[in-house]
């Protein structure tokens, strides 16, 4: 079985119109499941944060118990990525952007306090969790044929994931100086931790709707970034039906 997770309806109209809506999770979460290409399919709607998505991703790990999670949906690109609106974005690495100490001089993150987020690991986790390797080329294979489709690009590196947004310059180069990620959400790192205190293998698929800096919505493009990210999930999902993946 395979764990689909999103943060909300509009990032996921593809896939609530082919899995049957079933009862909800504990927790009043939203669920879908069915069979598409021969797979199990189990879609979760967590809500917008990461309260919500580490709740519905618990949830839905303790009752499902998947192989695999695909957590996807959209988010605000840097601008120094020089990432186009519709792009996609596979995460290598989730990085917790709010956890630390904020001081004059620096952001102080949970290494740097000797608070890590997973103690018993080696190394131990602090801000940053690399996502499954195993995956990645083969999600990078989708993406790419996906992008080929849409005449667009594709990118793959480290995401951050903030609980509030970057909607001005200044506090958005701040971020993105801290982390180097290629783009901003707020479910990916929960989503990360959860995932890895339960050893399940996550690929994390993201649109860009949307430049950080400057808040300007009329500038955004929410459809075509869900619709990319859903689209390269559906090919990743097409790829695995026909190849089971390598131990």
């Amino acid at each position: 079985m395979i764990l689909l997770l999103a943060a909300t309806s509009v990032e996921t109209s593809f896939w609530r119109s082919a899995l049957p809506r079933r009862p909800e999770l504990p927790g009043g979460f939203y669920a879908f499941r069915g069979e598409v290409k021969g797979q199990e399919l189990v879609l979760v709607l967590t809500g917008v944060g990461k309260a919500n998505a580490a709740s519905a991703c618990t949830a839905a790990l303790m009752t499902y118990r998947p192989e695999l999670v695909i957590n996807f949906g959209c988010a605000g690109a840097f601008p120094q990525a020089e990432l186009a609106l519709g792009d996609l974005v596979l995460a290598t690495e989730e990085i917790c952007g709010d956890e630390g100490v904020a001081t004059r001089e620096s952001f102080m993150d949970l290494e740097k306090l000797g608070l890590p987020l997973l103690e018993g690991q080696v190394p131990p986790l602090f801000n940053r969790l690399a996502l499954s390797k195993a995956w990645l080329s083969r999600a990078g294979s989708a993406l790419s044929a996906t992008c080929s489709r849409r005449r667009g690009q594709w990118r793959s590196g480290p995401v951050v994931t903030v609980s509030t947004g970057s909607g001005n310059r200044e506090d958005s180069d701040k971020i993105w100086h801290r982390t180097g990620a290629l783009c901003e959400n707020m479910e990916g790192s929960a989503i990360a931790l959860v995932c890895r205190r339960f050893g399940i293998d996550l690929v994390e698929i993201r649109g860009i709707s949307n430049w950080t800096g400057d808040r300007d919505p009329a500038a955004w493009d929410l459809p075509v970034a869900c619709s990319a990210a859903e689209e390269a999930c559906n090919s990743l999902i097409a790829q695995i039906s026909r190849q089971e993946p390598s131990p």
